[in-house]
């Protein structure tokens, strides 16, 4: 008869070091980053693996395959040209939503965004031109130094950014196209390209595809970073004749170029709108007399095809300036743009929206979805405290 607890300890092995260090890595990696943060000063040893590259990369790629699990950030524009930048308390349609200011003694007034990736923020003032990347999460932050060639030269400017990740070379890049033009011809563009690796900027050409009608940032997917403008085959022309045609300008970071991708077979009068949806670039087309957005979506990659993937109807108030942001609820739910100050949840199954209105005196915003990471600006950040 075997005496019960007799020889227990026999049967199981000590832990080793390396499992207790797994376990520590795999809880760690479902921590939100200010749990993190303040569990660098819990031991020598939780400080070590939170600051380790490794643990960085893991981190980063838990939260890119995790799809519900983002921030969203919006910058609203309100009159007299006051800004202010807010994060929303959850992604997903709830009750008790509200939105707050994001805690930084900097960037929650005068900046808006340019586009987020990897847990980074891009961050524009336009009175200063001045540039910023931003880890909200760390409070870590870099102000980008001014392009030199940059200037402003008369006429009609116009100033228009991408942020993105280029994975040739593993850097983060900033794109500034600045534009300027009279009576619809061209007097000068300049594009540039910043490298968080070298904090330089370096002048990559001229945009060559004459007028072109940007808005102001530059949607990022894979590698790239696509406006939707309209583009008039000769510089001579003005931008409100009709030669004017919708086209996708692609800017490759790794080779640092651009190429002309067509856009989906659409009525002429459809007011379009480029954004990014799950793993795609998406354009929602849409037109005051329908109450009915086409969702169109492409991989990026060759060949180049679109693919009509939702339609989305809304309310008669609710019907141009729509754009994609992002699936939620495991893919169940749509967030969208619509207008100058609403955001919208869309069900995919019941058709349903529901609506989350910015302020009353919002005239304008941009939202951005971000996830957490502990990417790192480099030697020359500063901590936003």
């Amino acid at each position: 008869m075997e005496v019960l607890g007799q020889n227990s300890g026999s049967n199981h092995e000590e832990m080793s070091e390396s499992d207790k260090y797994l376990i520590i890595e795999l809880v760690n990696l479902r921590l939100p980053v200010k749990m993190l943060m303040r569990s660098k000063c819990v031991s020598p040893h939780l400080c070590r693996l939170i600051n380790s590259q490794d643990f960085r990369r893991l981190y980063l790629h838990h939260n890119n395959t995790n799809s519900d699990n983002f921030h969203l950030f919006v910058s609203i524009r309100q009159p007299l040209g006051q800004k202010m930048i807010n994060t929303l308390g959850s992604v997903d349609v709830s009750h008790n939503q509200a939105l707050r200011d994001v805690y930084s003694k900097r960037f929650s007034r005068d900046y808006e965004i340019v586009g987020c990736c990897n847990g980074l923020i891009c961050l524009y003032r336009d009175v200063e031109f001045r540039l910023v990347l931003w880890n909200a999460f760390t409070r870590e932050y870099k102000i980008l130094p001014e392009p030199r060639d940059c200037k402003i030269r008369g006429g009609h400017e116009h100033f228009s950014h991408g942020f993105g990740h280029d994975g040739v070379t593993n850097d983060y890049k900033v794109v500034k196209i600045f534009q300027s033009f009279k009576d619809g011809k061209m007097l000068v563009t300049d594009v540039n390209v910043y490298s968080l690796k070298s904090n330089l900027w370096t002048k990559v050409g001229d945009f060559p595809f004459g007028v072109s009608d940007f808005p102001k940032n530059g949607c990022f997917l894979n590698g790239a970073l696509h406006w939707l403008a309209s583009m008039n085959e000769s510089t001579a022309k003005p931008m409100n004749e009709s030669t004017a045609k919708p086209l996708v300008v692609r800017f490759k970071l790794g080779v640092e170029k651009f190429d002309l991708l067509q856009v989906p077979d659409v009525d002429s009068d459809d007011d379009l709108r480029l954004g990014v949806l799950g793993d795609c670039l998406s354009v929602c087309a849409s037109n005051e007399d329908s109450s009915t957005a086409v969702i169109w979506v492409a991989k990026n990659r060759e060949p180049w095809t679109w693919i009509k993937q939702h339609s989305v109807v809304f309310e008669a108030s609710d019907k141009t300036n729509i754009r994609t942001l992002a699936y939620t609820d495991k893919g169940k739910k749509l967030l969208l743009t619509v207008g100058s100050k609403t955001l919208v949840w869309y069900g995919l199954r019941d058709e349903e929206d529901n609506k989350f209105s910015l302020p009353r005196h919002t005239i304008g915003f941009e939202a951005a979805t971000c996830i957490e990471s502990l990417e790192s600006l480099g030697v020359d950040s500063r901590a936003d405290v």
